[in-house]
């Protein structure tokens, strides 16, 4: 009993290491057991001018991303579906200190200093807005190929 008590233990411990060392993010968020997938997102570019237009962009000037998929809310959820909107006016990044991951991520990737604004629409359910995410240098949108925004907003 002690015996098999401790091989699930230690087999706990190795899924947990492998799931650990897969992934730039360590935590258990990370670990996505559900194989689904959520629907395209086939209004990205719409939502994308949506949140340009929004801001008081000019969306001719802005571009989106192509569609990537993300992990889902939960390990067990299907996964979502993300775009990356550049080329909104933004202030500066504001003078702090890097934390320790940011300067590992520098060290190996020259775009992780950029100091680039991205907006990050993350599509969850099909028929509800997405989530809006910013930040700078946001290694999700390192890898996107861009487009320009040539969708019109949304009217509703």
């Amino acid at each position: 009993m002690i015996k098999a008590a401790l091989r699930v233990c230690g087999l706990l411990i190795v899924a947990g290491l492998i799931a650990a060392c897969s992934n730039q993010n360590t935590s258990w968020s990370t670990i996505q057991l559900s194989g689904d997938t959520m629907p395209y997102p086939e209004n990205y570019q719409a939502e994308a001018a949506r949140i340009v237009a929004q801001r008081g962009g000019d969306p001719a000037s802005a571009s989106v991303s192509q569609p990537q998929s993300t992990l889902g809310a939960t390990a067990f959820a299907p996964q979502r579906w993300y775009v990356c909107v550049r080329g909104l006016s933004q202030a500066p990044r504001p003078a702090r200190l890097p934390k320790p991951m940011e300067l590992v991520d520098q060290l190996f990737d020259s775009r992780a200093s950029a100091g680039i604004h991205n907006v990050i629409l993350v599509f969850g359910a099909p028929g509800r807005r997405p989530t809006v995410r910013e930040g700078y240098d946001s290694p999700l949108c390192h890898d996107g190929r861009y487009e320009m925004i040539v969708a019109a907003p949304p009217t509703t």
